[in-house]
């Protein structure tokens, strides 16, 4: 009985050592985790203030950098307006400045006044358009590297408003010419004829003969060229057309002599849709516009 007492014992102090040993295993482990925790949370705090200082020092430098290249900008523009004024002042300019929009909307509003009947006030006008279009496409472009699209929205809406209105001129005009085609025709041969007798008289110039079978306009102005040939004779073989005006010779064939026809060429400096955000491949040189 003894034996078995001291066994008990024996065991249950075996059993207490073994559960002290556990717990204080568990207990270490428990610290240990503690400590790699700790551990890693300290470094992900240097990692994460590491980063920070890094971007506030990164951030510090870009506004730096962005306040340095938005000065110089300023600093640009203010030269280039002030060359532009004095290239207006210079040149003694009465053509509206497209910084300045109460004149651009003064320009509009004579545009749309005036009667598009004189071809050469016509061409001068579009070339005085075309000028304003040019610099209304740079200034949107300014302003939308000032990143303010709300300006740069409103020169590319006037830009809209004159191409359309130039394009309703040039129709109108050119519906007057192909309404009135026999008159006008009848008056250029009358002025023909006249000069002819003139030159005649003068001892200048020899057996010069006036036609009415056509009408032809050619005007020229920088930026733009327009001309028009309207065919009233249709009994022509082969017709070849001289534009010195444009520098433009246009040959038509017999199959056109049955018909009364009319012959249309435009020429602008710029696209007229190189303002439009998705267009990625605009001609060089110009772009030349060919209407029967």
């Amino acid at each position: 009985e003894k034996e078995r007492q001291e066994e008990l014992a024996r065991i249950a102090e075996e059993e207490a050592r073994l559960a002290r040993e556990a717990a204080e295993a568990e207990r270490i482990r428990k610290e240990r985790e503690e400590e790699e925790r700790k551990a890693r949370e300290a470094a992900l705090a240097k990692a994460i203030a590491e980063e920070k200082a890094r971007l506030e020092e990164e951030g510090m430098n870009v506004e730096t950098f962005r306040d340095l290249r938005e000065h110089k900008f300023q600093s640009e523009i203010r030269l280039l307006q002030n060359h532009e004024s004095w290239v207006d002042y210079v040149e003694c300019s009465r053509e509206p400045k497209a910084r300045v929009m109460s004149e651009v909307q003064t320009f509009l509003s004579v545009l749309r006044e005036k009667s598009p009947a004189d071809p050469a006030e016509v061409v001068d006008d579009l070339s005085v358009t075309e000028k304003l279009i040019q610099h209304l496409l740079e200034l949107a472009h300014e302003a939308r590297i000032q990143r303010n699209p709300a300006l740069a929205d409103e020169r590319l809406g006037l830009v809209k408003e004159l191409r359309a209105l130039t394009e309703s001129r040039l129709n109108e005009m050119t519906a007057g010419y192909l309404h009135r085609a026999e008159e006008v025709a009848q008056q250029l041969a009358a002025a023909a004829q006249q000069a002819a007798l003139e030159a005649q008289q003068s001892g200048t110039l020899q057996n010069l003969v006036a036609k009415s079978t056509e009408v032809v306009e050619a005007r020229a102005a920088p930026l733009c060229a327009y001309a028009l040939w309207v065919n009233l004779n249709k009994q022509f073989k082969t017709k070849k057309i001289e534009f010195p005006e444009v520098g433009m010779t246009a040959t038509f064939s017999k199959a056109l002599s049955s018909m009364g026809f009319a012959f249309r060429y435009l020429f602008l400096e710029h696209h007229p849709f190189e303002d439009e955000p998705d267009m990625t491949a605009l001609p060089i040189g110009g772009v030349h516009n060919f209407e029967l």
